[in-house]
């Protein structure tokens, strides 16, 4: 059959096909999505202390940023976000530090790669992400996959007593737990508990925002099973910060006028709420000594810091913040050392070290030049989403709630724990980051101009 310009319509469908199929980027952080949210399953079927996770990790995002090379090789003109040139100078400065370092070349390579190298994902899904549907593909992945752990870490809670151990503790991190109970706290395999939980407060924030864009069973149920993962967690900065995405989700939604989807979402969190409470106070035993249900723990002895376990944390972390205060002040301007404060380092043998709190660690390691370094980082990146969310109202509400899920991490929770660090939140928060930041890029044309150039073509219009 012939169209009107000439050629058969046959031929025109390979193009058609081509949009249907996805980018490369978009397969690619598939598997980096997978592979890390999955880590603890992966490492099971390894023998011994192998961790296959790792290997598919580092290797998928060593393709990616092998790919962003040529790139920036081949297209050197294509410009480059303010944030993006920050983190070159986040590389350059750590690696110059490196040198005055006195670890081994092999840990500092690893801390290099951990804390900065994986944050260039981010940058390359940034250039590499062609349009709306790429976007919009990779954060239903992150919020879909979030939801499928996050319902592991239900799992985990309410199944710890006829679990096997390897389904409740990862290879390479220990189970926390609280003195005088049997809690076993949540972690999802993907690392320890701190890990997991704040993991799972990024894709909350995703999927309350998710939730103003598309109203479905799916969508509503989600956001529910989350953050009772997150309580289940027992992690108080996890909790809080869910508390922080929930309050402002749902002022965006009054301002906005959507009050049928904030019934909709709140009926379904307060369902979902009360399973885990009852939950709580129905699976007994909790506290050996009282008998004390984990519902009226979490209230009294965990933000009330009753517990032992719970006050040793809280003395944990004021010594972390001495540790790194002094060692700041001992050299302010380039630190004591990159990777210093590290467990099982060298400089660990003679010096007491950080062991949470990746804000100090930063500084007592890098001192200003490192940390201000960050911060530009950060800063730039916050300012490229402001200005997506002013101009790109299909994106506002995932900006939104990202934006406050970062700024709490970076204001908060960094001082406090070294979650940031801990490997699925910072390679997936990097992610997140540059696909939203890819609103101010101008897109290829997309399915709904790509189907009206379509429709031209079909009645002689060009």
């Amino acid at each position: 059959m012939k169209t009107e310009l000439g050629g058969s319509e046959s031929s025109k469908m390979p193009r058609v096909r081509q949009e249907n199929r996805h980018s490369a980027i978009v397969l690619l952080v598939t598997a980096l999505v997978l592979s890390l949210f999955g880590s603890g399953l992966l490492n099971i079927l390894a023998s011994g202390n192998q961790l296959i996770s790792t290997y598919i990790v580092d290797g998928v995002a060593f393709v990616i940023l092998f790919w962003l090379g040529l790139d920036l090789v081949f297209r050197p003109k294509t410009s480059l976000p303010a944030w993006g040139v920050a983190l070159f100078v986040v590389s350059v400065v750590y690696l110059g530090l490196s040198v005055a370092s006195p670890e081994s070349f092999s840990d500092i390579f690893l801390g290099f790669r951990s804390e900065v190298l994986y944050a260039f994902i981010g940058f390359a899904c940034y250039r590499f992400v062609r349009g709306p549907r790429d976007r919009d593909d990779i954060l239903r992945i992150v919020c879909n996959v979030g939801t499928c752990l996050a319902a592991f870490g239900v799992i985990q809670y309410f199944a710890r007593g006829i679990l096997p151990d390897f389904l409740l503790k990862p290879k390479d991190a220990e189970v926390f737990g609280y003195y005088g109970t049997d809690i076993v706290r949540s972690n999802g395999l993907v690392g320890n508990t701190i890990v997991f939980a704040h993991l799972l407060l990024l894709v909350f924030a995703l999927q309350m925002a998710r939730v103003t864009t598309k109203l479905s069973a799916w969508t509503v149920i989600s956001p529910a099973v989350t953050a009772g993962a997150i309580v289940l967690s027992f992690s108080r900065s996890a909790i809080l910060g869910a508390a922080l995405v929930f309050a402002v989700s749902v002022i965006y939604w009054v301002r906005k006028g959507g009050a049928s989807k904030l019934l909709i979402t709140l009926a379904a969190l307060a369902m979902g709420a009360s399973c885990v409470v009852v939950g709580l106070y129905t699976s007994g035993g909790t506290q050996h000594d009282t008998g004390e249900p984990i519902a009226d723990f979490i209230v009294g002895d965990l933000f009330g810091s009753t517990n032992a376990s719970v006050q040793g944390s809280n003395q944990g972390h004021a010594n972390d913040i001495a540790i790194g205060v002094d060692a700041f002040l001992s050299n302010p301007l380039t630190g004591v050392g990159i990777h210093t404060h590290h467990q099982g380092s060298a400089y660990s043998r003679n010096h007491e070290v950080i062991t949470d709190g990746a804000f100090w660690q930063v500084l007592a390691e890098g001192g200003v030049m490192l940390s201000g370094a960050y911060i530009a980082v950060f800063v730039l990146l916050l300012r490229n989403l402001v200005r997506v969310y002013r101009n790109s109202r299909e994106v506002r509400p995932y900006v939104l709630g990202f934006m406050i899920y970062f700024v709490y991490m970076v204001c908060w929770a960094s001082f406090v724990n070294s979650s940031l660090f801990g490997k699925p939140v910072f390679v997936v928060t990097w992610i997140v980051a540059g696909v939203l930041c890819k609103g101010l890029v101008r897109h290829e044309p997309s399915e709904r101009s790509a189907a009206k150039a379509m429709k031209s073509i079909g009645t002689g219009g060009i």
